[in-house]
This record gives structure tokens, C-alpha cells and sequence, in this order.
């Protein structure tokens, strides 16, 4: 059984799907991310490295990017894959620690490929709040969301707190149906 399966299987609330990202839809969430030089990135669930490798194949060498992955295996194996990334095996609630250690205290873009519907209410919220405050004024957050879920009851609940968080600068754009599974992508401005 290939491993993304196999992890998707054995841990569905972290890992969150059973195939990479597709081209199409990396490449919609990036057209609309609209990263400029000298702006700090960061990715939330590195995953297989879908995101990762095009996000620094278009930052240049004055943008600050890192990414965060839950699963250690995930994170060592997609930063071998991907050596020009900096890939933390730690949790998305940790966003700021890592700002810091950059002499940071908040960034411009937060791109997510989270399993956001998967998640119960209290850690939807917690992580939420957490990227909101990392966001500078004006900050951009990406994330998606599989077409399945959008219907659900936690897929409501989600879409709701991003409306709330984000005092109605939320735009659902899609579907991207050149993914497995199709999916939407929510776009937020602070």
C-alpha cells in the first residue's frame, strides 16, 4: 500500500488525504497567494511537499518561508525531497514560536493544506486564532478544503469560524476538480 494511503488510512485527522495536491490546484491557491519579494510564507501541513516545492521555486532570496508538518516521518521525508525548504516536525498551534526564532513576529501569508473537517471544534478554533495572530495587518490566509466536506457539519462550522475570524474577508473559489478529490479553496484577508 503506497504510504500517503497507508498514513491517510491509519491517521485521517493528520493526514488528510490519500493523494498529493495537484498541479492545478497548487498552482491556483499560488496564483492567488500573489507572493512578493521580501515577504515571510509560511505552510501549514508540508505533507508530500505538493505546496512546498513550488512555494520555493517562486519566492525569491529575500522571502522568509518555512513550513510545519505534524508527522515527523512526513516532514524528514519531504525535506530530503526538497532541500532548499525548511521544514519543522512540529505543530501548526507553533507558528509563532518559529517567527520568533527569525526575529519575526508575523508574516504576510499562511498557506494550509490542513484537514480542517476532521478536526473537533476546539482545535479548528485554537489553530485559527493562532494563524489570525500570526497574520500582519493586511496578511493573506489559503487554505482548502475537500468538496466532500464542504457540506458537513464541521465543514460548516469551519467555513462559519473563518467568517467570524475573518470578519466576512473570506472567498470560497472553485471547485478545482483537477484534484483528488476536488476541492475548494478558501481565501482570507485580514
Amino acid at each position: 500500500m503506497p504510504s500517503l494511503i497507508k498514513r491517510a488510512i491509519l491517521h485521517p485527522i493528520r493526514t488528510g488525504s490519500i493523494a498529493p495536491s495537484s498541479k492545478r490546484l497548487v498552482d491556483r491557491v499560488l496564483e492567488l497567494a500573489d507572493i512578493k519579494a521580501g515577504e515571510r510564507v509560511i505552510e501549514l501541513g508540508a505533507g508530500t511537499g505538493a505546496f512546498t516545492r513550488r512555494i520555493v521555486e517562486e519566492v525569491s532570496d529575500y522571502t522568509l518561508f518555512f513550513a510545519l508538518e505534524i508527522d515527523e516521518k512526513m516532514a524528514k521525508e519531504t525535506q530530503a525531497k526538497i532541500p532548499k525548504a525548511t521544514i519543522y516536525p512540529d505543530s501548526a498551534t507553533n507558528i509563532d514560536r518559529y517567527l520568533e526564532q527569525r526575529g519575526f513576529n508575523g508574516c504576510e501569508v499562511i498557506i494550509s493544506s490542513l484537514p480542517w473537517v476532521g478536526m473537533k471544534e476546539s482545535i479548528q478554533d485554537l489553530l485559527l486564532r493562532e494563524i489570525f495572530n500570526a497574520l500582519n495587518d493586511s496578511g493573506r490566509f489559503l487554505t482548502i478544503a475537500y468538496i466532500h466536506g464542504i457540506s458537513t457539519r464541521s465543514g460548516k462550522r469551519f467555513r462559519g469560524m473563518l467568517e467570524e475570524r475573518f470578519d466576512g474577508r473570506v472567498y470560497r473559489i472553485g471547485p478545482v476538480r483537477q484534484n483528488l478529490p476536488p476541492s475548494y479553496i478558501y481565501h482570507c484577508k485580514k
